[in-house]
């Protein structure tokens, strides 16, 4: 544990951990006992997390920061299947299973990680059994955004498929929540990178989104909508 991990206090824990789905009908000394279970670990950017086919040892939860799960080719060419940012958690099928990883992990910026043994998961379970409650309506909620990723891929144009994107990572605010490279969102979404720039900036363009550098906001959220449902296939400058 580092300086920085040394200043995260139990009593924080037990306030980020009492937000979360996993936890929800458990009393203050029920959450209180399961506090004590995790341990904190700090990630600096593109520090390796775990590697696929690693033995899965930990459910992970994102305390602060953004990972990424992902595939390598043959060749090398890396495919990102999840990215997950603050109170998402993380590798808790392999882990509960014993099994191993089946992708890897890595920090995409400096990561604070909550992470729980499989040990004393399963402790937890026997002794909390709404836990494994939780755990099956996570991975339910899971299965469906999977599912929704892969018709995604499948079923929709890169244009529509980015606006999808967009609607699904923005905030209240219309900013977009996860400030990654251009490079990690073209892997997400299937498509090469300078193919998702020119979108992008064909976006900017027609004044549906505001872009600089990485940071996205969208301005006109109806037009953005109707192009992910395909009601819009092209957009033109407003120039």
């Amino acid at each position: 544990m580092n300086h920085f991990t040394k200043t995260i206090k139990k009593a924080e824990i037990f306030k980020f951990l009492s937000n979360l789905d996993l936890f929800e009908q458990l009393s203050e000394a029920q959450l209180k006992e399961i506090t004590e279970l995790f341990d904190i670990q700090f990630y600096r950017k593109n520090k390796l997390i775990f590697s696929e086919d690693q033995q899965a040892q930990h459910l992970y939860i994102v305390y602060s920061g953004v990972i990424k799960i992902y595939k390598l080719s043959g060749a090398g060419k890396e495919h990102i299947l999840h990215m997950f940012s603050r109170g998402k958690i993380f590798a808790e099928v392999p882990m509960f299973e014993g099994d191993a990883y089946p992708a890897y992990s890595t920090a995409l910026e400096d990561t604070v990680l909550l992470t729980l043994s499989r040990q004393h998961l399963l402790q937890l379970i026997t002794r909390e059994p709404q836990v494994a409650l939780n755990m099956l309506a996570l991975q339910a909620k899971r299965l469906r955004e999977l599912t929704a990723q892969i018709e995604g891929l499948t079923l929709k144009d890169t244009l529509s498929r980015l606006a999808d994107y967009l609607l699904k990572q923005v905030d209240q605010y219309g900013l977009l929540q996860q400030k990654l490279s251009i490079t990690d969102r073209s892997k997400l979404l299937g498509m090469t990178r300078e193919n998702l720039s020119k979108l992008l900036n064909r976006l900017a363009d027609a004044g549906i989104i505001y872009l600089e550098k990485n940071n996205v906001k969208i301005k006109n959220k109806k037009q953005l909508v109707a192009i992910r449902d395909g009601l819009i296939n092209e957009v033109s400058s407003n120039e």
